[in-house]
């Protein structure tokens, strides 16, 4: 492990036990180390979990490549994102660098292949990345900024009215 490693797992036990967390940006990382942490699971599974994680996202970055250059484009990504060892060390580590790569490929993906069946899935993972690190944040108000252009775009004038109303009353 990693020297950080060794606090998110205290700062988990910390969680655990109900007492108060000191980086609460992290509280995804904590979330998702809790059930390895809880049931005494051997910490070498989490990183068995990263590593599934970085498949199917390098899958996902195919589908995404795939569709808006070539196959071959997606292809070459696939394999760069796979065999890029500094990536790779990465999921033998308890950190959330990968996990934020590999949900932000993965929500990316649920976005461009949007399906109403995909909804729940989709906001699961934005509110995942959004407590997962603190710069998060940044890719949902990028989904807000993305809808406020559509909208725009298709002439949805009320709904963008009603998207301004909320936002306002978010930001206040």
């Amino acid at each position: 492990f990693g020297g950080d490693s060794q606090y998110y797992i205290n700062e988990t036990k910390n969680l655990i036990n109900g007492n108060s967390v000191e980086m609460k940006s992290r509280l995804g990382l904590y979330f998702v180390l809790a059930p390895f942490i809880y049931f005494d699971i051997p910490l070498a599974w989490f990183s068995f979990f990263q590593t599934i994680l970085t498949g199917i996202s390098a899958f996902c970055l195919y589908k995404i490549t795939s569709k808006y250059f070539s196959k071959f484009a997606g292809l070459i990504c696939l394999i760069l994102f796979l065999f890029f060892i500094p990536i790779q060390l990465r999921n033998y580590y308890i950190l959330t660098d990968i996990l934020f790569i590999d949900i932000s490929i993965i929500t990316t993906y649920f976005i461009f292949f949007f399906k109403k069946n995909f909804f729940l899935i989709t906001l699961i993972c934005v509110l995942f990345l959004t407590l997962l690190r603190q710069n998060g944040i940044i890719y949902f108000l990028s989904i807000l900024t993305a809808l406020l252009f559509y909208l725009n775009y298709k002439k949805k004038y009320l709904l963008l009215f009603f998207y301004f109303l909320l936002f306002s009353l978010l930001a206040f």
